[in-house]
């Protein structure tokens, strides 16, 4: 099985794990615990496959759960790709902003002040920084973003994060492609980033307008 980075940039905005592969894990996981048939997913259609001994049950289990693991690792922002990019997506609201290249919104940390970045820690979880794959030297510019505004910083583990017109980007674990939930977010702190380099604070709207 490969990594979460196999595929390094998704320009349509499809993550890899999607919740149709995630109803396949689950399904199959479900089915294998029964101990007398196996049950899976083919084009959306169920089909009997033939039975297993307790042992068989056991290394099934075992790998779904590996599976499932690998679904939910893939499924959240991803701080870095094969090629980290940087791109635009359009957000209800603000309109058209920064995004990285699997469609989630990038984000700006205010205390950053353009320089080097001050989330550490349980920061940077809730917030991963958009950094670098080993042996890129720049992030890719996609359509619509000035390469003379990206750039990088070095962060205090080594790793080199991506930047735009000074400002570190930033990823927010509770955001989906093409959602923008990070606004404003912790009193007014991280906002999302225009192409042409300005903070764009305007709300988000709603998925109902």
């Amino acid at each position: 099985m490969g990594s979460c980075d196999q595929s390094p940039n998704f320009e349509d905005g499809e993550h890899p794990a999607s919740s149709a592969s995630l109803l396949l894990l689950l399904r199959w996981g479900e089915s294998t615990t029964e101990g007398v048939h196996r049950r899976w997913w083919v084009g959306g259609a169920d089909r009997l496959g033939p039975s297993y001994d307790g042992e068989d049950v056991k290394v099934a289990a075992a790998a779904t759960c590996g599976l499932l693991l690998f679904v939910v690792a893939c499924s959240s922002p991803k701080a870095a790709g094969r090629r980290t990019a940087v791109r635009t997506i359009d957000v209800p609201g603000p309109g058209r902003v920064l995004g990285d290249g699997g469609g989630y919104a990038l984000y700006i940390y205010v205390p950053d002040n353009q320089g080097a970045s001050t989330c550490y820690g349980v920061c940077a979880k809730a917030w991963p920084p958009l950094v670098l794959s080993p042996g890129q030297r720049e992030a890719r510019a996609g359509p619509g973003v000035n390469k003379a505004l990206l750039g990088t910083t070095r962060r205090s583990n080594g790793d080199v994060q991506v930047t735009y017109n000074g400002w570190p980007l930033y990823l927010y674990i509770g955001d989906s492609a093409g959602r923008a939930t990070g606004q404003a977010l912790d009193m007014g702190t991280w906002y999302l980033i225009a192409p042409m380099g300005t903070v764009d604070k305007a709300p988000v709207e709603s998925a109902g307008g």
